[in-house]
């Protein structure tokens, strides 16, 4: 439904069917669409550097969000400001988007927080992930 393609539902007859032969169409259903947007691209491009780094066991800052967003020329960085403008961008763009959704959590450890990937997440990026096919692996950026 996000590519705006007709979703059907189609209901096989299996009691007419030979050993070699696939069921009958008995039906088909025209499925209702509901609005499904599609995310922006720099929010899949997170996702999958928080699942890369999460895999390797590593603990995620917002200093390697940004770092990795860099590296990756995401639009929402710009390099024109602070660093303190920086954080205040990622916060807008990907943390609390993300976090609201429930895609990632954020964990105050000692002075740090920690952002990982949640089980939502890995689903929204596993659906989205084509994306980002063209783009280079996320553990490349560290």
């Amino acid at each position: 439904m996000v590519t705006n393609a007709t979703a059907y539902y189609v209901r096989g007859e299996y009691e007419s069917v030979q050993a070699d032969n696939p069921p009958i169409v008995a039906s088909i259903t025209k499925i209702p669409q509901y609005p499904i947007h599609e995310p922006d691209s720099d929010q899949i491009n997170i996702l999958n550097f928080l699942k890369e780094k999460q895999k390797e066991g590593v603990n995620v800052t917002k200093g390697d969000l940004i770092n990795f967003s860099e590296y990756q020329g995401l639009s929402y960085i710009n390099k024109d400001v602070s660093q303190k403008a920086e954080y205040r961008l990622l916060d807008v763009h990907v943390i609390e988007p993300l976090g609201q959704q429930g895609y990632i959590t954020v964990n105050r450890e000692g002075r740090e927080k920690i952002i990982k990937i949640t089980e939502k997440g890995e689903n929204m990026l596993r659906a989205f992930r084509y994306m980002i096919d063209t783009v280079p692996e996320a553990s490349d950026a560290s």
